[in-house]
């Protein structure tokens, strides 16, 4: 379908847009992403079993193991769609502050004898300080720059903890916390659903603080530049 449009010599070839679902449809978008965070929230109660994806029942250890993998690969692919997906920047260096983070943990719970709850707090302070700094080094470049200065970033930090300074990284093997620094309600097999909840709460806790950012008054106004600027060079 061709309109003119209010331009001499130019035609909207543009298809019409898709309608927007109203009244119930419009409900039901609205409550499903609640439902399926209830379904995973009681999955560690359910005994059924999912053949094909899973050995054993849905509540089982080893199945909220690898379930509460998959939610901290969802929280880091959250990460990748807000760099690359909404501002273009592919970044090679996502999982550096991941392991800064890990690694503070444990240099803090094992060397300074701090309490798990105080050593996770610092170490999460320490990855988003990193984060930061090079963050604020890396964004002074675009496109195919920023994808090479995150890469060196990413490989120095490969780097270092293979070498294993000070012996405060264990190298390739990593270095593993002793069961008695650590809260007795996250060691065990019978503690397995402790660790997939908390994956769980950190995916959601991604996804709101993306939804939020993506959603804020800068970026609606920086897409909505973005999406200008297009419609002049088309039309230019």
């Amino acid at each position: 379908m061709t309109t003119a449009t209010g331009t001499p010599g130019r035609t909207d070839d543009r298809a019409p847009a898709a309608p927007t679902p109203t009244g119930p449809s419009r409900r039901l978008l609205r409550l499903w992403p609640a439902a399926v965070l209830l379904v995973l929230a009681v999955a560690p109660y359910s005994a059924m079993p999912v053949p094909g994806l899973l050995d054993g029942p849905l509540g089982s250890a080893g199945s909220l193991q690898l379930l509460a993998t998959c939610l901290l690969f969802g929280a880091l692919a959250t990460g990748y769609d807000l760099l690359l997906g909404r501002t273009g920047l592919l970044s090679f260096g996502h999982a550096l502050y991941f392991a800064a983070g890990s690694y503070a943990t444990n240099m803090f719970l094992l060397e300074a004898g701090l309490p798990f709850p105080l050593a996770a707090l610092l170490g999460l302070c320490s990855g988003i300080a990193l984060a930061l700094v090079l963050g604020s080094v890396s964004l002074r470049v675009t496109g195919i720059g920023f994808s090479m200065v995150t890469l060196a970033f990413a490989q120095a930090g490969s780097i270092l903890v293979s070498r294993n300074p000070g012996g405060f990284t264990g190298g390739e093997e990593g270095r593993a916390a002793p069961a008695d620094l650590l809260p007795s309600w996250l060691v065990g097999i019978d503690n397995t659903a402790n660790l997939y909840w908390i994956a769980l709460a950190y995916l959601v806790l991604t996804l709101g603080v993306v939804h939020r950012a993506v959603h804020s008054p800068p970026a609606v106004s920086g897409r909505a530049s973005r999406r200008t600027n297009a419609g002049w060079r088309c039309w230019a």
